[in-house]
């Protein structure tokens, strides 16, 4: 009995272990092909940070602005509760948004957030066009998201305001 309870462990670790190696070979992105959709992608100057009018920062470095949009940080220095909001999935620039933001593909970030909801009970950001994005973050004095910079420039921005993108790896 003993000899057995060994080999069903040994076999339930070796299945772990494997599945493991299929979940990370799904998670992770090679270095080439990282470099190679960077070349592709948009630059921080293409898109602006939308904040409420009454925020009181002017600049954001990338590093924060990830941690607001995928909720690790929820709180403004102020204590007002951050409210993320996403462009649609569907939108023809967002594989361009995850990929110079978050680091990963349009493909991955379905995934990202089941790995999210169950691992910390946290769900994705509301999703939305543009359009009505600005009208949200006009109303949410917490409201962040990031939207390409032509839409910015043609949309009318009641009560909102962009923050300066901080970047360091230049």
């Amino acid at each position: 009995m003993h000899s057995i309870l060994i080999t069903l462990l040994i076999l339930l670790s070796s299945a772990n272990a494997e599945n493991e190696k299929i979940n990370l070979k799904n998670k992770i992105i090679s270095e080439d092909q990282i470099k190679s959709d960077k070349a592709k992608v948009r630059k921080y100057d293409d898109w602006i940070v939308v904040v409420h009018s009454s925020n009181p920062r002017s600049r954001i470095s990338p590093a924060e602005l990830r941690r607001f949009l995928l909720k690790d940080k929820i709180f403004w220095a102020n204590n007002l509760r951050a409210v993320p909001l996403m462009l649609e999935t569907s939108h023809e620039l967002f594989n361009d948004l995850s990929l110079l933001f978050f680091k990963f593909s349009k493909n991955q970030y379905p995934r990202y957030w089941i790995e999210q909801k169950f691992t910390k009970g946290q769900t994705k950001p509301k999703e939305s066009d543009s359009k009505t994005i600005i009208q949200l973050i006009g109303i949410l004095k917490g409201g962040i998201a990031v939207i390409p910079k032509n839409d910015w420039n043609r949309l009318e921005r009641l009560s909102v305001k962009s923050l300066d993108i901080i970047n360091n790896d230049s």
